[in-house]
C-alpha cells in the first residue's frame, strides 16, 4: 500500500474526526492489534512530514530489522479501518441507509419484534415526508422490496401490496432522477455552448411532457419539470413564474441540499433573461438572492459567502436601491467570516458610493486598502477606472490604466479569462477617453462615425467586462 496515500487521507480528516478515528481503531471490537493504534498516533503527529515505511517501522519496532511485508500489512490494515470508519460516519448522516441495513439484519437474525418496530418507524417516516425527493423514492423502493422479502421468508400471504408500492416508488425515482439529470445535462450544454445533444434527453423530454399529469402529487417532480421547461423553452416566461411559485410554496419542506440547486437554476434563468435586455429580471434575481440568504442556502459553515454578499450589493446598486443596499451591508456584515469582513465592507461600501455618484468617498475607501484577493483587486481597479473617467481626471485615469495593466501582467493568480476580459476593458476605455477628448476639440460631427464604429466593435466582443458601461458612455459623448 502507498504510505503517502494513507498520510494524505488521514490529513483530510478534521481534528474532531481524527479523535473519533483514534477511538474507533482503539476499540477491541474493530481491532485487537495495538500496533495499528500506535501507527495512527505516529502518522497524526508527523502528518506534515513524508514518512517512509522504514520510518514507521523504526518508530513501532525500535532496534528490529526492517520487514517490508510486515509494515506494509499493518499500514494496509490502518487504511482498511479508515475506510470502515468513513462508512460509519456516512451512515450516521444517512439514516435511511442505516435503517435499511438494520431492517435487513433484523430479518436475517430472526428478530421479528425488532423488525416490526423498525418497519412501523420507517413507514411513518415516509408517510410524514412533505416533499420526498429522488433519494427518498429510491429508499422507499428498497424499503418495499425489504418488506416483500420479509413476507416471503415468513411464508406470509401475499396480496401484492408491497410489490405495487415498490413499483410506484421505482417509477417515481426514475422520473425524478431522470428529470434532475436531464436538467444538469442541458445546463452543462448551455454553459459550454455544446452543439452535441443527448438523444436520451430528447426521448425523456418527449416522454415526461406527455405524462407529467400523472405526477401532480409530487412537488419535487413538478419543480424539476418546470426547471426543465425554463431550460428548453426560455421564451415562455410563464414557466419561470410557475417555478418561482412552487419554490415559494415548498421551500420550507425541502432540505437545503436539494433546495439550493433549484434556486440556482432559477437564478441562471434570470441572468440569461437580464443579459437579453429584460431588465425586470434583475429585480427577480435580487429577490431570489434575498430568499436564499433568508433561507440560509448560501451560507458556508454558518457564514455568508463574501462573493454572494458582493453580488447582492452589486445588484442593489445596479437597481439604484441605495437605501436598501446600505441597510443590507449594515445588517449582514457580521455574517461574513472575520478574515473576509474588512475587505468585503470596504469594497462593497465603495460600490455603493460609486452607484450614488459619491466618487470621492468611494475613492478614499479603495485607495486605502491593498486587496490580496484577485476578485476584489480586479473589482476595485475597475471601479476606480470608471470613476476617474466620470470625473474627467486625465492624470488619475492614465495612472490607473498603467497600474491596472501592470497588475494584469504580474499577478499570477489572475486566470487567463479574467486577464483577457479586463485587458479588453482597458483597451476600449482608453479609446473611449480619446473619443471624448476628440469631441471636446472638434464637436459631435467629427466623432459621430467613430462612435458608431466603437459601439459596433464593443457589441461584437464577447470576452470583455463592463460592456454595458462602455456602450452607455460612448452614447453619452454625442448626447450632450
Amino acid at each position: 500500500m502507498n504510505n503517502s496515500r494513507l498520510i494524505q487521507s488521514l490529513g483530510l480528516l478534521s481534528n474532531v474526526e481524527k479523535k473519533q478515528f483514534l477511538r474507533f481503531i482503539s476499540s477491541s471490537f474493530v481491532n485487537t492489534d495495538a500496533n495499528l493504534v500506535e501507527i495512527t498516533e505516529i502518522l497524526y503527529k508527523d502528518e506534515n512530514q513524508i514518512m517512509t515505511r522504514e520510518d514507521v517501522f523504526a518508530a513501532i519496532f525500535p532496534g528490529e530489522e526492517f520487514d517490508y511485508f510486515r509494515i506494509s500489512n499493518l499500514l494496509s490494515l490502518v487504511m482498511k479501518h479508515l475506510g470502515e470508519f468513513l462508512v460509519h460516519l456516512h451512515l450516521q448522516e444517512d439514516q435511511q441507509a442505516f435503517q435499511a441495513f438494520l431492517l435487513a439484519a433484523a430479518r436475517e437474525k430472526g428478530m421479528d419484534k425488532l423488525y416490526r418496530s423498525l418497519e412501523r418507524k420507517t413507514e411513518k417516516y415516509f408517510d410524514e415526508l412533505a416533499v420526498p425527493f429522488d433519494e427518498d423514492f429510491l429508499a422507499k423502493y428498497h424499503f418495499e422490496d425489504e418488506r416483500n422479502v420479509f413476507a416471503l421468508s415468513r411464508n406470509e400471504r401475499q396480496d401484492h401490496h408491497y410489490l405495487d408500492q415498490k413499483m410506484e416508488a421505482l417509477e417515481l425515482f426514475y422520473i425524478s432522477a431522470m428529470l434532475k439529470t436531464t436538467c444538469q445535462r442541458i445546463n452543462q450544454e448551455n454553459v459550454i455552448q455544446s452543439t452535441t445533444h443527448s438523444s436520451r434527453s430528447a426521448e425523456f423530454i418527449e416522454y415526461i411532457t406527455a405524462n407529467i399529469g400523472q405526477f401532480t402529487d409530487s412537488p419535487f417532480i413538478q419543480i424539476y419539470y418546470y426547471i426543465l421547461l425554463t431550460l428548453i423553452e426560455p421564451d415562455q416566461e410563464s414557466h419561470f413564474k410557475t417555478l418561482k411559485s412552487l419554490l415559494n410554496t415548498f421551500s420550507g419542506d425541502i432540505s437545503h441540499q436539494e433546495l439550493k440547486p433549484m434556486f440556482q437554476y432559477a437564478q441562471n434563468y434570470c441572468i440569461k433573461q437580464a443579459n437579453r435586455g429584460k431588465t425586470v429580471y434583475q429585480e427577480e434575481l435580487l429577490g431570489l438572492y434575498i430568499q436564499m440568504i433568508e433561507l440560509e442556502l448560501i451560507y458556508q459553515d454558518g457564514w455568508l459567502s463574501p462573493w454572494d454578499f458582493k453580488n447582492v450589493v452589486a445588484m442593489g446598486v445596479r437597481l439604484e436601491r441605495f437605501e436598501w443596499t446600505e441597510t443590507f451591508i449594515s445588517n449582514y456584515a457580521e455574517k461574513l467570516m472575520p478574515e473576509f469582513r474588512e475587505n468585503a465592507m470596504t469594497f462593497n461600501l465603495a460600490q455603493l458610493y460609486y452607484g450614488k455618484k459619491q466618487y470621492r468617498k468611494a475613492m478614499r475607501l479603495l485607495t486605502q486598502v491593498e486587496f490580496d484577493d484577485v476578485y476584489y483587486l480586479l473589482g476595485a481597479k475597475t471601479i476606480l477606472l470608471k470613476m476617474y473617467y466620470e470625473l474627467e481626471e486625465a492624470d488619475g485615469f492614465d495612472f490607473l490604466i498603467h497600474s491596472f495593466s501592470a497588475a494584469l501582467r504580474r499577478n499570477k493568480k489572475i486566470s487567463n479569462y479574467q486577464r483577457t476580459v479586463h485587458k479588453n476593458l482597458i483597451k476600449w476605455a482608453k479609446k473611449l477617453q480619446r473619443l471624448r477628448n476628440r469631441k471636446y476639440a472638434s464637436g459631435n460631427a467629427a466623432v459621430k462615425k467613430a462612435i458608431d464604429e466603437f459601439l459596433k466593435h464593443v457589441e461584437e466582443i464577447e470576452a470583455i467586462t463592463q460592456k454595458e458601461w462602455l456602450m452607455r458612455k460612448a452614447e453619452e459623448i454625442i448626447s450632450f
